[in-house]
C-alpha cells in the first residue's frame, strides 16, 4: 500500500455482496421419488358405519312390529260390539243348547245363534280385570266371536291407553268322514296375522283362560260335532242339530 499523502482518509471498499446458490438435490438412482403431501383440513367425516347403519334398520323394524301390534284391530264388524251397546239381559245360550242335546220327541232338535245374540252373551258370562304393575293402564274389554261360513274367530279385547288391544284365534270347521271337528287355523295380534295351528305364547294364554270359564259351554257345543252337519256356520250365525 502506497502512503497517503496528506487529503481526506482513503476510502475503504466494501466487498461485493455474495449471490446464494441454490443447491441441487442429488437423487441417487433407484431412489424412490419424494411424495407431495396433501394439506390437511381437519378431521373428515366417513359417515355411518355398516354396524350403525345395522341396527338402524333393525330398531325401525321393531318400531314397525309395535305399531302394527298395537294400532287398533276394525272390529266394528262384528255384531254385538262393543258389550256397553248391550242394555237388556242376554238370553241363557247354554242352557237352550243342553235342551236340544237332551231333547226328547216333539222337542226342538236344533237351535240357531245369531252372531249378536252370542257376544251379548259372552259379555255377561265373561269378565275379567287386568292384575299387576299394568292394572291401571290395561282394562279387560271382553270376548267376542266373528262368524263366517265354515268358521269363528274368537277375540279376547283389552284397552291400552284407551285404545282396543285384541288377540283372536280363528277356528275352522272340518269333515273327517261323516263327523265334523273343530281346528285351530291361525289367528291375529293386534293387526298382524298369524297362520298355522301353532300360535304363540300370549295367544295361547288368552284363549287358555276364556276355556277355562266357559268350560261348560264348549263341551256342549261338541256333542254336535259326533253327527253329520250337526254344527252349521254361517254368515253371523251358527246352527247346531240333534241327528
Amino acid at each position: 500500500m502506497k502512503p497517503h499523502l496528506g487529503g481526506d482518509a482513503p476510502r475503504k471498499r466494501h466487498a461485493a455482496p455474495r449471490r446464494k446458490v441454490a443447491r441441487k438435490t442429488v437423487r441417487r438412482a433407484g431412489a424412490t421419488p419424494p411424495r407431495h403431501r396433501r394439506p390437511v383440513h381437519g378431521p373428515v367425516d366417513s359417515g355411518f358405519s355398516p354396524m350403525t347403519v345395522f341396527l338402524l334398520i333393525i330398531a325401525l323394524g321393531l318400531a314397525g312390529l309395535i305399531a302394527m301390534m298395537l294400532m287398533p284391530k276394525k272390529l266394528k264388524q262384528i255384531k254385538g260390539y262393543p258389550a256397553e251397546i248391550v242394555t237388556e239381559k242376554p238370553r241363557n245360550l247354554l242352557s237352550e243348547v243342553q235342551a236340544v242335546l237332551v231333547a226328547e220327541e216333539g222337542d226342538p232338535t236344533e237351535i240357531t245363534l245369531t252372531e249378536e245374540e252370542i257376544n251379548h252373551y259372552l259379555s255377561e258370562r265373561i269378565g275379567g280385570e287386568q292384575a299387576g304393575v299394568l292394572g291401571a293402564l290395561v282394562k279387560f274389554q271382553g270376548v267376542y266371536t266373528d262368524l263366517e261360513p265354515g268358521s269363528a274367530e274368537v277375540y279376547v279385547v283389552r284397552s291400552v291407553f284407551g285404545l282396543p288391544f285384541a288377540v283372536s284365534m280363528r277356528f275352522v270347521l272340518e269333515k273327517q268322514g261323516y263327523l265334523q271337528q273343530w281346528d285351530s287355523a291361525g289367528g291375529a295380534i293386534g293387526r298382524i296375522r298369524l297362520s298355522g295351528k301353532r300360535q304363540f305364547k300370549p295367544i295361547t294364554d288368552a284363549f287358555r283362560r276364556v276355556i277355562k270359564v266357559t268350560e261348560d259351554e264348549w263341551s256342549a257345543i261338541r256333542h254336535f260335532e259326533g253327527s253329520e252337519d250337526g254344527t252349521v256356520v254361517g254368515q253371523d250365525e251358527i246352527t247346531f242339530k240333534r241327528k
